[in-house]
């Protein structure tokens, strides 16, 4: 039930984030202690916890946004050619043959693409 009330922060934006983490640095200054703040704001006492470990260590940019996920390659286009070579290769071998191991199987296609671009240059 206590978890149906906490806020889920990743259904949040990042700037909705960052007000609540900046939210938890102002009332850690003003001596309000983690499962004060935590009801107060809503969010679990871990996170508050996390919030101020972080504050302490970095400071204000450490608990800033920052850019999330992979880097967007641009203008990455394949010719008929190497999407035949790359099918061929994703057809005819094992992840085991092209040397990747259990782990990396469902990143076997972008690492498939990544290795002929780099190839190709």
């Amino acid at each position: 039930m206590e978890n149906e009330l906490k806020i889920q922060a990743v259904k949040l934006s990042h700037n909705e984030q960052y007000l609540i983490r900046k939210n938890i640095v102002y009332l850690l200054k003003e001596g309000k202690r983690n499962r004060e703040i935590a009801e107060i704001l809503d969010v679990s006492k871990r996170h508050v916890k996390s919030v101020k470990k972080i504050y302490s260590e970095q400071g204000l940019n450490g608990i800033k946004p920052k850019k999330r996920g992979r880097e967007k390659v641009k203008n990455i286009i394949l010719n008929q050619e190497q999407e035949k070579e790359i099918r061929s290769i994703i057809i005819d071998k094992t992840p085991e043959q092209l040397g990747f191991n259990e782990c990396q199987k469902k990143f076997l296609h972008f690492n498939l693409l990544y290795i002929y671009f780099i190839s190709s240059k």
